[in-house]
């Protein structure tokens, strides 16, 4: 009777052991995969932050060589005016960028949340067993 409970008691171990280590293999599985995404998504962002920072900068630098080939008053304000239009346009292109950027964070926090929440509610249960 004693051995009956013994190998009841082991057969039940040995089937949570199995389901836990199922579990531990999804979430493995589930990380990996939020850590590709994440990993995608940060390049894109970069890539996107490093291209309106080089047309910032191809901007300012065709805006510099203008000013240097005016000469005068007139053409001197004239000048004036676009670097200003350019900063304008250049600092709504960085505010969208930005945005751009804390909807990705957010989104990231979103996606870390959801598998936060997910490994919980997986693991729970198993603990529970």
């Amino acid at each position: 009777m004693v051995q009956t409970v013994v190998d009841d008691l082991r057969e039940s171990y040995a089937s949570i052991t199995s389901k836990l280590q199922q579990e531990v293999s999804s979430m493995q599985d589930f990380t990996h995969t939020v850590k590709g995404e994440w990993n995608i998504h940060m390049g894109k962002t970069e890539t996107h932050y490093s291209e309106v920072t080089a047309s910032v900068e191809s901007g300012k630098r065709a805006l510099e060589e203008a000013l240097q080939h005016w000469n005068g008053m007139e053409a001197n304000q004239v000048v004036r005016a676009q670097l200003s239009s350019a900063a304008t346009s250049s600092l709504d292109d960085l505010d969208v960028a930005n945005r751009n950027l804390l909807c990705s964070i957010e989104d990231s926090l979103k996606l870390y949340n959801e598998a936060v929440e997910t490994l919980i509610r997986w693991l729970i249960p198993a603990v529970m067993i």
